[in-house]
C-alpha cells in the first residue's frame, strides 16, 4: 500500500504538468471555436463550397450570401465574392450589390 502511495506521489508533478498542457490546449480550442462561431466561418465555408463547381450561381447561394453579408466580417464576405467570381461563369447583379455592401463595410 505504501509503495503505491509513494509511486503516486512521485508521479504527481508529471501529472500536474500534463494537466496544465491539457488545460492550455482546451482553452485554446475553446477560443478558436468561439471565433469561428462569432464570425460565422462555418456558414461562410458551406456557402463557398456550394458555389464551387457551379457554372452559374444558384438563387439559394445568392440568398445565403446576402443573409451572411450582414453578419460576416468584410474579409469573409470578400472571400465569398471572390469565390463567386472565380467559380461561376455568370455573376448576377445581386453579387455586385454585395460588392457595394463590402465597400461600405470598409
Amino acid at each position: 500500500m505504501s509503495s503505491n502511495l509513494s509511486s503516486a506521489l512521485d508521479q504527481l508533478p508529471e501529472m500536474s504538468e500534463k494537466k496544465k498542457r491539457i488545460d492550455s490546449h482546451t482553452s485554446l480550442a475553446t477560443l478558436l471555436l468561439n471565433a469561428i462561431k462569432e464570425r460565422k466561418l462555418d456558414q461562410c465555408f458551406e456557402v463557398g463550397q456550394a458555389m464551387m463547381g457551379q457554372k452559374s450561381l444558384s438563387s439559394q447561394s445568392i440568398k445565403d450570401m446576402v443573409a451572411l453579408a450582414e453578419e460576416c466580417q468584410s474579409q469573409d464576405l470578400l472571400r465569398l465574392v471572390m469565390i463567386a467570381y472565380l467559380s461561376c461563369n455568370t455573376v448576377p447583379t445581386q453579387v455586385q450589390a454585395l460588392e457595394t455592401k463590402l465597400s461600405q463595410k470598409q
